[in-house]
């Protein structure tokens, strides 16, 4: 391979000094490992330089044998940059085709792959550009279906990112672009000019490379990748004759994976137009070491990363940084990119007819005031032993008052598929008890329980309704331009999971996988000092598609304990977040505004006090934030709608609102019961309720909105991601890949090529 006495050392650095000659002063460096790595691969063109001199019998002359080094040469440090992880760049290059420049045109078609970059030129491969490593943050996985473009159509949208734009963001607090440019320059000259393997300087030949060309062939999950190389030996003497040559064409098994620090415990997204669809608050770690990654599924525009990749931070809301993962010991981060989602896992047949659990409407409510529980009788059946994995349905699930619960029981031989069709709203000191066997509440392992939501409709306006607020928590949106009547089903947005409590200490942890891609996930609490008694015979506030709700009598009927929404006097919905209401009413001319709503109640017959008599039957506990006062408000049922709705005047002689004060507890004119009380609404005291919030396993969500109220603690937990992966299968590692060059499927060495 090379002639005797030359010093091999030499050789073995050829293409790392060449990459930093030339970049340099571009702020782009290679990383130490890579030159070990050549190293490591020119150990082989040692020993068959060794064989080399002592072939004396061999029909390839040395010459021949020099240039099959060059390209032997080239192939082992092409493919060991490609496979360094450790720079979190170099790796996506294997998904790429590209072609030399110095391919005659009249060869394109034997020697440069096929390419293709759509109507806009931008999706993968794209166009043909000889010489040029494309930016693969330029480049779009097609979007099959219209599921990331949804409501886009042109050059805006073109698919889904091959690669970021900008490094994660970890407990530095910083997240810079990254340089695509640079990156791609310094590969770009392997591509247009012969490369010299430099030698002794006795030596009397002289080898150099050219490549000619990748073709990657597969997906973001990985595939195949046909690299071409020559090599060419030369006289030193002059460099321009080429009395030998040899290509090899390496196909090479692209793999996909997904380390321990890339798996995301938490993804939020789904499409193109979510691009406030996070908001982190106080969020924590279970532990100071611990792995993992939250994918944040959302477009970077690649001309202007340099300005929107500093903003993540900022954008996410995360109030503490440094409690992300540590980027500085790889152990993951805030990751910024539109990855692939795997499908919607695989679940047993649903519960058959006949039991509680069937595929008729079924609302559940569970609530507690003190020591009392107001079950509905589903809310203790998945405690019941199981023994092999099932799978149930049920429609809005509210659980509400201090310590009120809704109990799941679960093993590794009895995995649950929970199937909402609705809304889950757990506040005001609810949880999700969910047991492993018959144990404590929290000891249930989140692989053995699988929420998955299903929507009641593919409305793509209906699902952009809901995103996260600046300030935490949710955020509604109505149609801007005022084209869609208030009450038009296109602005009611689809079915949420709230959980703002989710227990009394982080040994009852809410764990569960979370399969929602189209579903809003918060814990919005609003920002009031009380909340209403939850119990069987009282009427009930709740949340359900991130709006206010009304429950009529929770101990019921299926239609009694429907939630049903509530409307205010615009017919408009009113938003279930942590800053008050805006739209509803006007100051100047209902004497309040900027309101929450407490609790809800009815008149129970004649009480002989005129201050009561007077007033409607129906009436809401409204609290007026900026002015500190509460009121008794109307409120009507529409029955032809199935909603609630407020009122602005009086109806019938009966008054449509009373002011309470500062105090909600206000005595009426004899001073002996409260006014409340005689409409059957009782309340307690927020500050009784834990503010922070944990969580074991994954959510896999279009929003993940959480608020400023209390600690948000998840737990990265590596053995959970484990048990996941082994219920479903490989795909459910998701999270942020890296690329490796692994098996060669073929291998072609020949001394001429087309």
């Amino acid at each position: 391979m090379y002639e005797k006495g030359s010093n091999f050392k030499n050789n073995t650095k050829f293409i790392t000094k060449y990459l930093l000659r030339i970049s340099k002063g571009e702020a782009f460096a290679l990383p130490q490992i890579l030159v070990l790595a050549i190293g490591l691969a020119f150990s082989l063109v040692g020993l068959m330089n060794l064989s080399i001199n002592r072939l004396s019998t061999s029909k390839l002359s040395n010459k021949e044998m020099q240039a099959k080094n060059a390209s032997l040469s080239a192939f082992n440090s092409i493919k060991t940059l490609f496979n360094n992880s450790k720079s979190g760049a170099y790796y996506y290059y294997w998904l790429l085709k590209t072609c030399s420049s110095k391919v005659a045109s009249n060869n394109v078609l034997s020697q440069c792959p096929t390419f293709g970059g759509g109507r806009y030129g931008s999706q993968w491969p794209g166009e043909l550009q000889k010489g040029v490593f494309r930016d693969p943050s330029k480049l779009y996985w097609s979007d099959s279906g219209n599921q990331w473009c949804v409501g886009n159509t042109g050059q805006d949208c073109q698919g889904r990112a091959v690669a970021p734009s900008c490094f994660p963001l970890g407990r530095n607090g910083r997240s810079e672009s990254i340089n695509w440019n640079n990156l791609s320059f310094s590969l770009n000259h392997l591509l247009s000019t012969s490369k010299n393997i430099e030698s002794s300087s006795n030596s009397l030949n002289l080898q150099s490379f050219e490549i000619k060309s990748t073709d990657f062939n597969g997906g973001e999950d990985g595939g195949e990748n046909s690299i071409v190389i020559e090599g060419f030996n030369s006289p030193s003497t002059n460099k321009t004759i080429k009395n030998a040559s040899n290509k090899i064409r390496a196909n090479i098994k692209v793999n996909k994976i997904v380390p321990d620090s890339g798996f995301a415990f938490l993804s939020v997204g789904e499409n193109f137009n979510d691009t406030n669809s996070l908001f982190l608050g106080d969020f924590n770690l279970n532990g100071t070491d611990q792995k993992g990654s939250i994918i944040w599924r959302k477009h970077i525009n690649p001309s202007r990363d340099y300005i929107e990749c500093p903003q993540i931070r900022s954008q996410s809301g995360i109030r503490d940084a440094t409690q992300l993962p540590n980027e500085n010991r790889r152990n993951g981060g805030l990751w910024v990119q539109p990855l692939k989602l795997p499908t919607e896992p695989d679940f047993p047949s649903l519960g058959t007819s006949g039991n509680p659990w069937n595929l008729q409407q079924n609302p559940v409510i569970c609530l507690r005031d003190g020591s009392t529980n107001y079950f509905n009788p589903n809310c203790t059946f998945l405690e019941s032993t199981i023994n092999q994995d099932k799978s149930y349905a049920i429609d809005d699930l509210v659980v509400r008052g201090k310590d009120a619960y809704f109990g799941i029981s679960t093993n590794d031989n009895a995995k649950l598929t929970l199937i909402v069709r609705g809304s889950i709203d757990v506040s005001n000191g609810g949880k999700i008890c969910h047991r492993h066997n018959r144990g404590a509440c929290g000891t249930g392992k989140p692989e053995n329980l699988t929420i998955i939501f299903k929507q009641p409709s593919k409305n793509t306006i209906s699902k952009q309704r809901l995103s996260c607020s600046a300030s935490g928590g949710l955020s509604y949106k109505t149609d801007a331009n005022k084209l869609i009547p208030p009450n038009h089903e296109n602005n009611t947005p689809f079915n949420t999971l709230n959980l703002s409590t989710t227990g009394r200490n982080s040994n009852e942890a809410f764990s569960a996988f979370i399969y929602a891609p189209d579903t809003t996930f918060s814990t919005s609490n609003p920002n009031t000092k009380f909340y209403s008694r939850a119990g069987g015979p009282w009427e009930l506030i709740t949340s359900i598609k991130g709006v206010y709700a009304h429950v009529q009598k929770p101990d019921g009927s299926i239609s009694d304990r429907t939630p049903r929404l509530i409307r205010n006097i615009n017919q408009e919905l009113i938003p279930y977040t942590n800053t008050p209401d805006k739209n509803s009413w006007d100051r100047s001319r209902h004497g309040f505004d900027d309101t929450f709503i407490i609790a809800a109640g009815s008149k129970k017959g004649i009480t002989n006090r005129p201050e009561i008599d007077r007033l409607m039957d129906n009436m809401m506990l409204v609290f007026d934030s900026v002015a500190n006062n509460y009121f008794l408000v109307g409120y009507k049922r529409n029955f032809a709608t199935n909603e609630i709705k407020f009122v602005e005047n009086n109806i019938g002689g009966q008054i449509w609102k009373y002011p309470l004060g500062s105090d909600p507890r206000k005595k009426d004119n004899a001073g002996s019961n409260q006014i409340i009380h005689y409409f059957g609404i009782e309340i307690r005291e927020v500050s009784d309720i834990r503010k922070d919030k944990y969580f074991k396993g994954s959510a896999w969500v279009k929003n993940a909105c959480f608020d400023n109220y209390g600690k948000i603690t998840w737990d990265f937990n590596k053995d959970y991601k484990d048990k996941l992966i082994k219920r479903y299968d490989p795909s459910y590692n998701y999270g942020v890949p890296y690329y490796r060059g692994q098996a060669i499927q073929t291998w072609d060495t020949l001394r001429s090529f087309n």
